[in-house]
């Protein structure tokens, strides 16, 4: 029961703070996305690899998008992609905003990006109710590879996300929620989309419908570009939907991945392990040295890589050691924490791990957990502090314990609702069942 996440009140205020110059340039976008060079769809030859941008930005996130998108047609041109790669990008925004709606769109590459940006070709455009629906996303996917068929595929999810959450839950409640500052760092959480029925209202998905929709396709790798995208609750469930995860076991910022530098490693001809290893790295390098925010670096990353294919054999590993602890009084006594809420919600999972064992050092079962949990996360890097949001204001968090995957933790809290649903939510998890909470 893994999940997209319900968005906080606060973000819905953003729009009366985006600055005027990030609303011009989205209209200049608009039109180059709406005008004469959005061709229409022509039959296209098999691809080495196709990648499918899957973005969900009928929400605060919406300029964030078209930044995004600006930024893959002022660098992609025939050296990035190769000369059989296809990017196709799945934009949802709002219909009253231009551009909006909902298009599946191939990014045809600049011949000169001197001259021009890449070209966007319209493959297909959709009404759906809410394209968080299994069903609708089925069909984009379906689409997308009988329209820009492949050997191999890529899929980025880009959206907000709050991890394993169930979706009828959020993180930030009450008095948390509050509207940031046009000066203030922003975090993304997968996938927001309103009601018609209500406006105020959003439909999410839980990454168990995720990985349903995801499974027929082979998907090489998967990169979540979107907050609290690597845990052991998602990765288990993912672990038949793609080969590689590549995502942050902490929030992220809206900045999210630099889509200018990692567009060519995407195409290039390394192994899928490879290419996910190298986004990842290229991930905490930009953000550990070159992303400013009002003049001041902000070093604040966190990123992993996860062979899906091993999380079995982790679960298997972790059964014996979960034995051994005591399940109505786990610690988080000097646990690392992976979000600035009050009353944590995701944890390091090794370092849990270690904190509720009596001798994890001479332990063999320990040992042997280790060199899993070494298999499952083949790269993991991060800044020396990461930035949350869940309390309802910013503050940065440091880097003291790390292993790349999170983890939930039941335990009894006074007067936290949230903590109290998420005790009865969690143990229904694939990966609660798998090592036998």
């Amino acid at each position: 029961m893994l999940r997209v996440a319900r968005q906080p009140a606060y973000i819905y205020y953003m729009r009366a703070f985006v600055p005027t110059l990030v609303k011009v340039a989205a209209l200049l976008l608009a039109g180059w996305l709406l005008g004469s060079c959005c061709h229409r769809h022509e039959d296209q030859a098999t691809a080495d690899r196709t990648v499918l941008m899957y973005m969900s930005a009928n929400n605060d996130l919406y300029y964030d998008a078209l930044r995004d998108i600006r930024s893959v047609l002022s660098s992609c041109d025939r050296s990035v992609l190769g000369k059989k790669g296809q990017l196709l990008v799945f934009f949802s925004g709002p219909t009253d905003r231009s551009p909006g709606g909902q298009r599946l769109l191939r990014i045809n590459p600049s011949k000169d990006l001197k001259k021009q940006l890449a070209d966007t070709v319209l493959l297909n455009a959709y009404s759906f109710d809410n394209p968080l629906d299994p069903a609708a996303m089925q069909q984009v996917m379906d689409d997308a590879v009988r329209l820009a068929p492949a050997s191999h595929y890529g899929l980025i999810m880009w959206s907000h996300s709050t991890g394993w959450l169930p979706k009828n839950l959020e993180m930030t409640t009450g008095d948390a929620r509050r509207a940031f500052r046009a000066d203030e760092l922003r975090t993304k959480w997968f996938g927001a989309e309103p009601k018609k029925s209500n406006g105020n209202e959003f439909n999410h998905m839980d990454f168990s419908e995720l990985a349903e929709v995801m499974e027929p396709y082979g998907w090489e790798f998967l990169i979540g570009d979107a907050c609290l995208c690597s845990s052991v609750e998602l990765g288990y469930e993912l672990r038949h939907a793609a080969g590689y995860l590549v995502g942050s076991p902490t929030e992220v910022l809206t900045e999210g991945f630099p889509y200018k530098r990692i567009l060519p490693l995407l195409y290039s001809k390394n192994s899928p392990l490879e290419i996910s290893q190298s986004v990842a790295a290229c991930f905490i390098d930009f953000f550990q040295n070159d992303y400013y925010f009002n003049g001041h670096l902000c070093p604040y990353a966190t990123i992993a890589v996860t062979d899906l294919s091993e999380m079995e054999a982790l679960a298997a590993a972790t059964q014996p050691l979960m034995a051994k602890m005591k399940k109505d009084s786990l610690s988080i006594q000097g646990v690392q924490v992976y979000d600035g809420r009050a009353n944590t919600m995701f944890f390091d999972f090794d370092s849990f791990v270690r904190e509720n064992l009596a001798d994890p050092d001479s332990d063999p079962d320990y040992q042997r957990f280790k060199t899993q949990l070494q298999k499952a996360v083949p790269y993991s890097g991060h800044t020396d502090y990461f930035y949350s949001t869940a309390s309802g204001s910013g503050r940065t968090i440091r880097v003291d314990d790390y292993c790349g995957l999170a983890t939930y933790v039941p335990r009894k809290v006074s007067k936290d609702e949230l903590i109290g649903k998420c005790n009865e939510a969690w143990p229904a998890t694939a990966w609660a069942q798998a090592i036998g909470y």
